[in-house]
């Protein structure tokens, strides 16, 4: 018989193979090689089974070779088990093994040598396989989670909100999350800090890139109107920058500093676009208040309240309301609340405001007619304590005087009962017809107005026949003239606009067309609600208008048959050359609409030089080239814009223009004219009205 021999198993194996009972299974296997396993220890002995000396056929060879071959089947067999070694040591498998007993179940057993500190695992080695990785995966996170809470540390940095919506659009936590798995990155918006917890090496790494992320961003400070300065020093700008840029993946923030704006962004594209978005989300509007009395009003500050409550909150503004100067209310924000902040308290200003108007009558007949028999007409429907009413025998006029919303509705009412009514002249020559009259003729007088409601009265000698104020206006001051060789007529003239001669009127507009102050206000007061109606509907069928263009409408009572809303520009200092870009493109579109609508005379104002800012003398020289280039360009053509006339009402602007007119016209036909009346009626051939 051959000598018994032994192999050695990993104690491990060994382990397993005894504790999950294998050796009958092992000695099933190895009958067939005529050989008996023992598994009493690690040192498996292998011993020639009885069988070998009885198989037929017997020789020396097998004899010789079962060595061999018993050798070969068992390592075959023993191939099956395998063990993995892991080391591990005290506080780390306190940590970890109940994870690993989980993961390993009853398959698999586990030996943990606390002198070596090494944990051995063992079993069939298809379950070994699969759950090494998974062991040391386990070991590796209990280990870092024992170096994490010895050595990790945690720190804060300061860092405002806005710029840590710019860190995370920069995939702040994406960029560390597969080298740092178990750093923590956390932003605190109570304390504005990013809380790193980690290892030194990982939180050290962080902060380099954000400090280095935040010395790279790009600064642009931004030319923004003052109107808008104060607006924005309220709000919190890392919410709005939330709200505007981040929010529309635009990597900027804004904020203030020394009064100014100041953007930072990741890239000069950021900036560009953040500019552009905080630009076109805020707006302001400049309201005009005639009647300062109007602001003491408790409705008035009841109203300004309501409405600041309405569009504020503790933590959020929208809208601003500021009185700008002794008679100027600037409300400025967002563009929504703005437009409907500042039409609410437009609309309140122009009906609360105590205004004077005049209804002509065309006689003083008429007017004591009016005053005495037409009382039941008009008395009982206007109440003294809100209008005042006056009859002015000298003028020919009915003076009201009150709150514009009830002044209107009293004048409307004297408008109809005017037009009413008939008057004529009848002049005697014949000697003592003055002295029957007084002396006889009041039962005259008495029968015509019982029998024929009318009323007869005697002209004095020293009664001025002048004409009522509105009619007075046809007659402006002109100071300066331009013939061109082409036919068309270039004018300066001191005159209020709204009452000027002309087929087309020129209004300094804003951009949604609301007449709501200065020269837009005096206009619509002039029109009537239905110059209001007509703009309201450009702007929901065609859009806001920008700043340099124009659009015309119907006119309303105006005397002319369109009215031309051009928008000027606010005049920027830090963008001169834009702001007069703007400003001739309004002149030379609106030049453009009158001819378009076959208009042969048009009203000009000084368009931008008042509370948009533009400097006098540059706007007044702006216009004045804008009409010559118009001129130059319809020369070839022809055109039915034959008068230009640029038209204000007071001295200094009129002044600055006739100058702008005299330097930029030298080369025509020039004149100029001290106070001199403007052409009669007849010559101008008055346009009919638009209603």
């Amino acid at each position: 018989m051959p000598d018994a021999f032994t192999q050695s198993l990993h104690p491990a194996v060994w382990e397993f193979l005894v504790r999950k009972k294998q050796a009958a299974t092992i000695n099933d296997q190895m009958r067939s090689h005529f050989c008996e396993v023992d598994l009493s220890s690690a040192e498996v002995k292998l011993r020639p089974s009885p069988a070998l000396l009885k198989q037929k056929g017997l020789t020396a060879n097998h004899i010789n070779s079962w060595s061999s071959n018993a050798t070969r089947a068992f390592q075959s067999v023993a191939a099956k088990y395998k063990t993995f070694e892991c080391g591990v040591n005290a506080s780390v498998w306190k940590a970890a093994e109940e994870d690993i007993r989980l993961a390993a179940k009853d398959d698999l057993i586990l030996l943990h040598d606390r002198t070596s500190g090494v944990v051995a695992v063992a079993g069939l080695a298809k379950d070994v396989d699969h759950l090494q990785r998974v062991v040391e995966g386990i070991v590796q996170k209990a280990s870092s989670r024992i170096e994490r809470e010895r050595d990790g540390v945690s720190e804060g940095m300061d860092l405002s909100p806005g710029m840590y919506d710019i860190l995370q659009q920069r995939s702040l936590h994406q960029k560390f999350a597969s080298s740092f798995p178990d750093l923590s990155i956390t932003y605190r918006a109570d304390i504005r800090k990013l809380v790193l917890t980690g290892l030194p090496a990982e939180v050290f790494s962080v902060k380099s890139w954000v400090l280095e992320s935040q010395l790279n961003m790009r600064q642009r400070q931004l030319e923004v109107d003052p109107s808008l300065l104060g607006f924005l020093s309220l709000v919190d700008s890392e919410e709005v920058s939330q709200n505007i840029f981040t929010s529309r993946d635009v990597n900027a923030v804004f904020k203030m500093e020394k009064g100014e704006v100041v953007l930072l962004g990741s890239s000069e594209r950021d900036l560009t676009e953040a500019e552009k978005l905080l630009k076109n989300a805020l707006s302001f509007r400049h309201i005009t208040v005639e009647d300062l009395a109007v602001m003491s009003k408790s409705e008035w500050l009841k109203l300004k309240a309501q409405l600041m409550d309405t569009y504020n909150t503790s933590k959020k503004n929208t809208v601003s309301i500021k009185l700008s100067t002794e008679n100027c209310i600037t409300v400025s924000g967002f563009c929504q609340p703005v437009r409907e902040v500042s039409d609410k308290l437009s609309d309140f200003i122009n009906k609360h405001s105590r205004v004077d108007m005049s209804v002509p009558v065309r006689s003083r007949s008429m007017l004591k007619f009016i005053q005495d028999n037409k009382a039941s007409a008009w008395k009982p429907r206007v109440d003294p304590r809100e209008v005042q009413v006056d009859f002015d025998s000298r003028k020919r006029r009915i003076v009201l005087r009150g709150a514009r919303m009830w002044v209107q509705e009293v004048k409307s009412l004297f408008q109809q009962i005017v037009s009413a009514l008939c008057t004529d002249h009848l002049t005697i020559i014949k000697p003592g017809a003055k002295k029957y009259f007084l002396e006889e003729g009041r039962d005259f007088v008495s029968m015509l107005m019982n029998e024929n409601h009318c009323m007869v009265l005697l002209q004095e000698e020293e009664e001025e026949e002048e004409l009522p104020e509105e009619e007075q206006e046809e007659n402006a001051s002109l100071t300066c003239q331009v013939h061109m060789d082409h036919g068309v007529l270039i004018t300066v003239n001191k005159a209020d606009i709204c009452h000027f001669v002309a087929d087309a009127v020129v209004n300094a507009a804003n951009e949604d067309l609301k007449h709501i102050g200065g020269l837009a206000a005096a206009l619509l007061s002039a029109a009537g609600p239905r110059l209001q109606d007509v703009s309201d509907q450009y702007v929901r069928a065609k859009g806001r208008l920008n700043p340099g263009e124009a659009a015309i409408t119907e006119a309303g009572r105006l005397r002319c048959k369109h009215v031309i809303h051009a928008v000027g520009p606010r005049y920027s200092s830090s963008d001169r050359n834009r702001s007069i870009s703007l400003l001739s493109s309004a002149v030379r579109r609106s030049l453009a609409l009158a001819a378009q609508h076959g208009c042969s005379s048009i009203a000009l104002p000084a368009i931008s030089s008042g509370i948009f800012g533009f400097p006098l003398d540059l706007c007044a020289d702006t216009i004045a080239r804008a009409v010559c280039e118009h001129c130059k360009d319809a020369r070839p053509r022809g055109t039915s814009l034959t008068k230009i006339h640029l038209v204000n009402n007071d001295d200094k602007t009129v002044r600055a223009m006739t100058q702008a007119v005299r330097t930029v016209f030298a080369n025509e036909d020039l004149e100029l004219l001290s106070e001199r009346r403007s052409p009669p009626m007849s010559e101008q051939q008055r346009p009919s009205q638009q209603r």
